[in-house]
């Protein structure tokens, strides 16, 4: 009996502890530990003792395993919602980084663009002096662009100014030439008074009718002048002897017997000059060719050409002068090939010199009835275009 009761007394003091542990646990183990209270209550002492101790060894194990499960699974869920609360901020931040660089960059870019545009709407717009002086280094056709770029442009008075069109009249047509067409442009247009430009209309009028520019080693006799597509001009006059003859001694070489022999012999000579002039190709120069020059005399049964005067050095054709703007001009680089008598920029001037053989022409008078026309080889960026001049026929010369 004793024995029996301090068995009793050890299992109802493991059940105390079992009882109170099972109130930190939850519902479900609670559950359990009554009913194994109840089995223990209503079996027999002995197997009631064994019975107790290995159902709370399994309990305990099994609410020992319980509270593992639950701790790695609350540790694992922290875990998940930890990563993704911080890839969420760093996927904000990133994003909010990314839109304040790009909006920092668009505003930047902004700001640049509007400061590029106030300095050029302050240089452009309000300093009429700057563009004045950028106005006086452009050609015709460069000003008549300047004017249709906007109608701010073309309502001041810039690029249609009278000292800026006069200076280039006179650079093109010579201050007599000029002199002369203003006289008859106040004379015409005395009723007219209200224009924007009288120099720049001067210029386009003075254009239309090819004005030849003054010339002290022209000829006494004008022959015809004619343009090539407004880049070049030439005029052709011819020098006149005082007797109005074309008889001249010219040297011949003949060889005789393996010996070249020269001898003098008369035959009719006419001197052309020609005038040509670079009257709108501003962006490079134009070269003039080393060629032979012939006059076209042919009729309507046969052709016939009045070619140059060779084997005689007094003869040979020549530059008599070029007109230089810039007096330090060097000879630029050709892009064709082959020799050049001379290069012309903007407005510049040479006078050639040329004898042709007129043939059947004892006078003058008879070159002037019987010649037609003379063609000039220019080369203008590269490519050698024909410039023709056609004559005119001049009766009542000496």
């Amino acid at each position: 009996l004793n024995s029996q009761c301090e068995a009793l007394m050890t299992e109802l003091f493991q059940l105390k502890k079992v009882h109170e542990e099972m109130k930190i646990e939850k519902s479900s183990t609670s559950g359990v530990g009554g009913s194994v209270r109840l089995e223990s209550r209503t079996a027999s002492p002995a197997a009631h003792s064994q019975s107790n101790a290995s159902q709370t060894r399994q309990v305990i194990s099994q609410a020992d395993l319980n509270q593992n499960q639950e701790e790695s699974q609350n540790s694992a869920t922290h875990a998940n919602k930890r990563q993704k609360t911080e890839h969420t901020q760093a996927t904000k931040k990133s994003s909010n980084n990314m839109s304040a660089n790009s909006h920092l960059i668009v505003s930047d870019k902004m700001m640049a663009e509007e400061k590029k545009r106030e300095i050029v709407k302050n240089v452009m717009m309000e300093t009429a002096f700057f563009l004045k002086h950028v106005a006086s280094f452009l050609d015709a056709q460069s000003l008549c662009q300047c004017l249709s770029v906007c109608k701010n442009w073309a309502t001041q008075n810039i690029f249609q100014n009278n000292e800026t069109w006069l200076d280039l009249c006179v650079k093109r047509f010579g201050a007599s030439s000029v002199r002369k067409w203003e006289v008859d442009e106040d004379e015409e247009d005395e009723a007219n008074k209200i224009r924007t430009s009288p120099n720049k209309d001067l210029y386009c009028r003075m254009a239309e009718q090819n004005v030849k520019p003054y010339c002290s080693l022209e000829g006494s006799i004008p022959l015809g002048g004619s343009t090539l597509d407004g880049l070049v001009s030439g005029w052709v006059t011819m020098v006149e002897r005082s007797n109005g003859e074309t008889s001249r001694s010219v040297m011949f070489s003949e060889v005789h017997n393996g010996e070249s022999k020269t001898y003098y012999g008369p035959i009719p000579v006419v001197e052309l000059r020609i005038l040509l002039q670079n009257t709108g190709f501003s962006n490079g120069v134009v070269f003039l060719p080393d060629q032979h020059f012939s006059v076209d005399a042919s009729t309507r049964r046969k052709g016939e050409k009045m070619l140059e005067v060779s084997g005689d050095d007094r003869f040979q054709r020549r530059v008599l002068h070029v007109e230089r703007r810039n007096k330090n001009d060097h000879s630029p680089q050709r892009k064709a090939f082959g020799r050049e008598m001379c290069f012309l920029r903007l407005f510049e001037t040479a006078v050639l010199s040329v004898h042709i053989h007129a043939r059947g022409c004892n006078t003058t008078s008879k070159f002037c009835n019987r010649a037609k026309k003379i063609q000039i080889l220019v080369s203008i960026d590269g490519t050698t275009r024909p410039l023709v001049v056609p004559f005119h026929n001049i009766i009542g010369h000496r």
